[in-house]
């Protein structure tokens, strides 16, 4: 069997067992709480409030954290009683109106850092999000994924706001759910959680309860069985150079076109997916130009629906002697990228130059272009 195969085979049979882990999120309720301070306009609603909670860090804009109780302010709609608590956070009573604020929590992934530099770690983000009636008070929650600096930023996941059209301008207190996944960044060892509370007019209403943030393991990963060359040539390498970053790179050479618009190398990825409709999809490339100067290079996804290259995914990089990641990430309905019935899925990268560059005779090595999915 070619390695490049295996390598989809055996990530593919893996999928079919996909395990979902616990909530890694602590307090995802407001359940703990400390110095709880009843409203004085509200006496009558002993259990709600501000109070600090635990492992929450409040930004600082309001004195403390919103939290109201459901037998205080019941909701017409929210998550079931079974699975709730008695708490939920809240922007908070009349010292937070007119403030926009947050509060985040942060964990480490140290005792995944295997899993997550492989490219197959995937994850789901969930929480119960809403607001009050016709206001527009509301509330989302963020998802940063963080190198090892605990700074910079890899990539970021946002649920929510559920805002009051979404609800329906209906009366009373409405809490909707809300999820996302994807495949956790290489190289991310913090996420940092955010919820963030935004205010619109009167008492800020925007509420959130039940935040959720699971692993999802394994991923796929997808190696092409095959490529095409638009234009350029083949200097050297295979579909076998396409799996594994391991410096036997498919080597590409520039083409004669007839404009500077049109990008002088132009290959496109075939491969497939048992995945129909994936939670999470991206394209991955690892390119570098054999000439200094200026280069760029465009990963594009197929859409199978529209039959053409979707724009709104497309990703685009600087590119030089040194190998640069470029990476096209799904958005919206993923199944247009996997085509109905025989699970395949297709990329094209385009190399250009973008300025002055060494040598006009340039070619572009990939070493790697493979899919990330996650069910």
């Amino acid at each position: 069997m070619k390695p490049y195969l295996a390598i989809a085979l055996l990530a593919l049979s893996a999928a079919s067992h996909a395990q979902v882990g616990p909530n890694l999120l602590r307090n995802p309720g407001g359940e703990l709480y400390r110095n709880l301070t009843i409203d004085p306009g509200q006496p009558t609603k002993p259990g709600s409030g501000t109070a600090d909670f635990d492992y929450w860090v409040s930004d600082g804009t309001v004195p403390q954290p919103g939290i109201n109780d459901y037998v205080d302010w019941p909701v017409n709609a929210g998550p079931p009683p079974e699975e709730r608590g008695v708490k939920y956070f809240i922007g908070g009573p009349r010292d937070t109106n007119g403030k926009n604020w947050f509060t985040t929590q942060t964990q480490t992934l140290a005792a995944e850092v295997s899993l997550v530099d492989t490219g197959l770690l995937g994850f789901r983000q969930s929480g119960w999000l809403g607001g009050f009636a016709t206001q527009n008070d509301r509330a989302s929650y963020t998802a940063f994924f963080l190198a090892a600096d605990g700074q910079t930023v890899l990539g970021t996941t946002v649920i929510g706001p559920v805002t009051n059209l979404d609800r329906g301008n209906r009366p009373g207190t409405e809490l909707l759910f809300r999820e996302a996944t994807g495949l956790i960044p290489v190289g991310t060892r913090f996420v940092r959680h955010r919820l963030d509370f935004i205010w619109e007019n009167g008492f800020h209403n925007g509420c959130a309860d039940l935040l959720g943030f699971q692993l999802l393991t394994p991923g796929v990963r997808v190696a092409p069985d095959t490529f095409t060359v638009r234009l350029g040539r083949v200097a050297r390498g295979t579909e076998w150079s396409l799996a594994e970053p391991d410096g036997d790179a498919l080597r590409l050479c520039k083409f004669v076109v007839p404009n500077a618009t049109t990008p002088p190398i132009n290959v496109e990825f075939d491969g497939w997916t048992s995945l129909a409709n994936p939670g999470a999809l991206r394209f991955r490339t690892l390119t570098r130009t054999t000439s200094s100067g200026a280069f760029s290079g465009t990963v594009e996804l197929w859409d199978w629906i529209l039959g053409r290259w979707d724009p709104a995914d497309a990703a685009t990089g600087t590119l030089g002697p040194a190998y640069r990641q470029i990476e096209a990430i799904g958005t919206g309905a993923l199944s247009r990228y996997v085509q109905d019935r025989t699970g395949s899925v297709r990329a094209r990268l385009r190399v250009r130059t973008t300025g002055v560059v060494a040598s006009q005779a340039w070619c572009a090595d990939v070493d790697q272009a493979v899919w990330f999915a996650a069910p």
